[in-house]
């Protein structure tokens, strides 16, 4: 079985954050940003840099929100060592981050070609496509990181919910029971699997 960290190159992983619980599905800021980073020149790698190195700078970069920088270091790696599928999934983050979903998708794929069972990349390749509109899209790779983490609710709610957007009502309240069963708090699942449809941000308290 591949490892996702690949046995040559232990650089840390751009960790990314779960996906929305409220219904407002789709890629979330995967690490904190600063709005008042200037770039002053081109971001270019470090020079000279072995692919441990180029990963803990690039995920010192996107931590500092300078992911225009991380995904320069990343590419050289990718150059370096282009089976790295942290590599990859972590350069498809810094792209997202960027606005740069077109570019993202191909390495989050790559990165699920090399390691299947890459729960980071199915869930970011899937908040990609939501964020582009591209709801049938998201559907298998949601599914599979739903596969690879089956207890965590989340993961059914907002699977729920795009198949209820996509008029899929009676496949999505499935799922979104489910949510309710595994953490009975769930205030959203709930929500909607009792027929009340909630999308909006804070809309709705925990059913006593």
């Amino acid at each position: 079985m591949p490892d996702a960290s690949h046995s040559s190159s232990n650089g840390e992983a751009i960790s990314p954050e779960p996906f929305s619980s409220d219904g407002s599905i789709g890629l979330l800021p995967l690490l904190k940003q600063s709005s008042d980073i200037v770039l002053t020149h081109e971001p270019t790698a470090t020079p000279s840099a072995d692919v441990p190195t180029r990963m803990k700078i690039a995920l010192q970069h996107a931590r500092d929100g300078k992911h225009q920088y991380a995904e320069a270091e990343l590419r050289e790696v990718i150059k370096m060592d282009p089976t790295f599928a942290t590599a990859h999934h972590n350069l498809g983050v810094a792209l997202a981050e960027q606005s740069k979903r077109d570019e993202a998708i191909p390495h989050f794929l790559e990165s699920i070609k090399l390691f299947p069972d890459y729960f980071d990349a199915h869930r970011n390749l899937a908040g990609v496509y939501l964020s582009m509109g591209k709801k049938q899209e998201a559907i298998n790779p949601l599914r599979e990181a739903l596969r690879l983490q089956p207890t965590k609710p989340e993961l059914y709610n907002d699977l729920g919910f795009l198949l209820t957007d996509l008029e899929r009502s009676s496949e999505g309240e499935v799922y979104l029971r489910q949510a309710t069963r595994l953490k009975n708090d769930y205030a959203l699942g709930k929500l909607k699997a009792s027929g009340g449809l909630v999308k909006s941000r804070g809309a709705g308290k925990s059913e006593k």
